[in-house]
């Protein structure tokens, strides 16, 4: 008799695991949203548990129970043929889902099923089977809908994406039943027959490989693993062994006879040891090396095939900031493999768009929570420059040489290379020794996404070009307004490094965050800083990664307070001091909201660097503005400010220009040092201003 019955999937897949189910015996196979409904005999059923690679769970339907409230639920679940359904002694657990009209909670609804069920069997004088509901065998499903609850039994009891061979995974693993359909839609099956090679240039824990192999070697996907529908009485144990039997047959007949050759690779040592174990226990020939993406190179052995790969996606496994470089290296590395088709697994379609190919196919699929698009590339090659990309190159090549020199003699290691001097290139990229920073200008809204995708991938190429910098080592980030809560929140794995300037040594972190922890255009306030420091008591507020507290205390100052509402930033400021020997007690750190500690203190200083932020809405601070607020703000600095003292003050509010003479007629000398400390690599001149505030001292006699 054919039993209603349902096979789930990830979404985008429905289509093709209809065609699947077809092909394992379901009759009026439907595609619905996340799976497809049909009808199958208890054989078939049996035989889709065993074989099918994309369904996550195949459940038959028990019935449609009355939902008007709980107690018609449990008289409607009671009165099921539990006997037939499973078995004495058995444990089982229930899954409940969504609400119906008298029933809001769905985890009751499956507590008054698990009643219903131990009191049905208690009806007949059998023994119930066992509640539980962490790892019961038998796994029931409850739907609830408006008046109606749909109860269904899982036949696997877990989700079929679990194979039974794994024993390591990534960060991240990708689920083997998403990675069956990426290989499905490459055709791999028909590559696999025609001797074609199977390669994953970043195979992470192997899923894809392991998958492919199985496919190749006609392994059944369910072989290594037990399902619960193995004590279920709608199949007979003679058929589950007969088919077991099939299954150990088939497998050895595509092993001796696979000659596909199936090679992964990846640059994480960890990754290699977890793909290296997971295929040793699947008893498949899968070849794992550790590489990077940059040295990826065709094998001559290899004339043709299947490049499968599911890159970072900047959840869970690599900055954002890296995200981009790895896709533009992608497509350079996949454009040298003539032979070969791809077929991709991105976040984002723009990141496949970074890869230069153009797409034969693309489909829109969920990976977990995530949307996902699957792309299958027939050709791998990738367009010339443009006309602009070879301008581009030519200028960041003629830059580079002359402010390497400069930077050499001036003992600097982070510097500014190029400010959107091409309008259709709008970044800025600054170097830190062997890394580089690019801020990508976001682009207006006339420009379309494929244009804009396509300038920033020939931007990361006239970088690796011009100044023989790998795509590995940048780091790119978007420029865009942006509230404080964002620019200063973290947003991926970070990178640090440690960066030299005018004999300081300052930590850098180029992924985390909006900014790095060192401002370049700041450079020379930092040396003005330093050399008037000596002896003087200096107050650095805003004082961020302590980077002027540090140039201070170098300069001999007897001591510094520096103040920054931000924990992360003080922690940051304390390991910039340790790394150039100057923690101590000369130094003061002091987390609080400036405007309050200047109310609050009754101390004057010699020296004093303002360096506000445009606007903070900070937790526990009041929301400052500086175009509002920068009166009240550099008054009550003043007021701070010792006579023969002075106060460095910089801002990068384009637009802002504060008028000063208030000051002035309040006895203070002001005097604009924008042009006096702009660094040889901001010759455009960029926001940054600088303003040097004194307070004359009185006159004698």
């Amino acid at each position: 008799m054919a039993l209603a019955a349902f096979a789930r999937c990830a979404g985008g897949l429905e289509a093709l695991l209809a065609e699947e189910m077809r092909g394992l015996g379901a009759i009026e196979a439907k595609e619905t949203a996340g799976g497809v409904a049909f009808l199958a005999e208890g054989a078939s059923l049996a035989r889709m548990l065993l074989w099918s690679r994309l369904a996550s769970r195949i459940l038959i339907t028990l019935g449609e129970l009355d939902a008007e409230d709980a107690n018609a639920l449990y008289e409607s679940a009671r009165a099921l043929p539990w006997r037939d359904i499973l078995p004495s002694g058995a444990s089982f657990r229930v899954h409940g889902h969504g609400r119906s009209a008298g029933i809001r909670h769905s985890g009751f609804a499956a507590l008054r099923i698990k009643d219903a069920i131990c009191d049905a069997f208690r009806d007949r004088g059998l023994s119930p089977p066992h509640p539980d509901p962490g790892a019961g065998e038998f796994l029931l499903d409850l739907r609830l809908d408006g008046r109606l609850a749909v109860l269904s039994l899982d036949l696997a009891g877990s989700s079929l994406h679990k194979r039974g061979w794994r024993v390591a995974s990534g960060g991240a693993p990708l689920k083997e039943t998403l990675a069956a359909a990426m290989l499905l839609r490459g055709d791999w099956a028909d590559i696999a027959r025609a001797g074609g090679a199977l390669i994953d240039p970043m195979c992470g824990s192997g899923t894809l490989l392991i998958e492919g192999a199985m496919i190749a070697a006609d392994v059944a996907p369910g072989i290594a693993r037990r399902f619960a529908a193995e004590r279920w009485p709608g199949i007979a144990a003679e058929l589950w062994a007969s088919l077991r039997r099939e299954a150990a047959e088939r497998r050895r007949a595509g092993l001796a006879s696979l000659r596909a050759p199936i090679i992964g690779r990846d640059r994480h040592p960890e990754a290699v040891v977890a793909a290296r174990a997971n295929a040793a226990r699947a008893g498949l020939p899968v070849r794992i090396e550790r590489g990077e993406l940059c040295e990826w190179q065709p094998e001559p052995a290899c004339a043709g095939g299947l490049i499968v790969c599911n890159p970072p996606y900047g959840e869970r496994l690599l900055a954002p900031a890296r995200l981009a470089p790895l896709y533009v290296e992608l497509g350079e590395r996949l454009a040298g493999f003539r032979g070969f088709r791809a077929i991709l697994l991105a976040h984002e379609e723009r990141l496949l768009r970074l890869t230069g190919l153009r797409a034969e196919k693309i489909w829109h699929v969920r990976n977990g929570a995530l949307d996902c698009q699957m792309a299958r590339f027939a050709e791998l090659s990738t367009p010339p420059p443009a006309k602009g990309a070879e301008m581009l190159a030519n200028r960041l090549r003629k830059r580079s040489r002359h402010l390497e020199r400069a930077a050499r003699r001036a003992g600097v290691e982070a510097y500014r290379i190029y400010d959107a001097d091409l309008p259709e290139y709008a970044a800025v990229i600054d170097r830190y020794g062997e890394q580089l920073h690019i801020a990508e200008y976001r682009a207006p809204g006339e420009i379309p996404p494929p244009v804009a995708m396509r300038r920033l991938r020939e931007l990361l190429l006239a970088c690796r070009e011009a100044l023989a910098v790998p795509l590995s080592h940048m780091h790119l980030k978007e420029r865009f307004p942006q509230s404080p809560r964002e620019q200063y929140r973290a947003s991926g794995a970070d990178f640090e490094l440690i960066v030299e300037e005018l004999g300081l040594r300052f930590l850098v972190d180029l992924d985390r965050y909006a900014d790095t922890g060192l401002f370049l255009d700041h450079r020379e306030v930092r040396r003005r800083i330093r050399s008037e420091a000596e002896g003087k008591r200096v107050l650095d507020l805003f004082c961020y990664t302590g980077t002027a507290t540090v140039a201070a205390l170098v300069g001999g100052a007897a001591e510094v307070v520096a103040v920054d509402h931000s924990n992360t930033y003080l922690a940051w400021a304390r390991r910039n001091l340790e790394l150039n020997g100057v923690a101590g007690r000369r130094v003061r750190l002091v987390r609080a909201d400036v405007r309050e500690f200047l109310l609050r203190s009754r101390e004057c200083f010699d020296l004093i660097h303002l360096d506000p932020p445009s606007f903070s809405n900070s937790k526990g601070a009041e929301d400052f503005d500086l175009a509002r607020d920068w009166l009240d703000l550099l008054r009550a600095t003043a007021a701070r400010l010792a006579p023969g003292g002075a106060i460095f003050f910089s801002h990068h509010l384009r637009g802002f220009d504060p008028d000063l003479t208030l000051l002035r007629a309040e006895g203070l000398l002001v005097e604009d040092w924008t042009a006096r400390v702009r660094p040889f690599d901001f010759t455009s001149g960029g926001s940054h201003r600088c303003y040097r505030i004194a307070r004359p001292r009185p006159e004698s006699g």
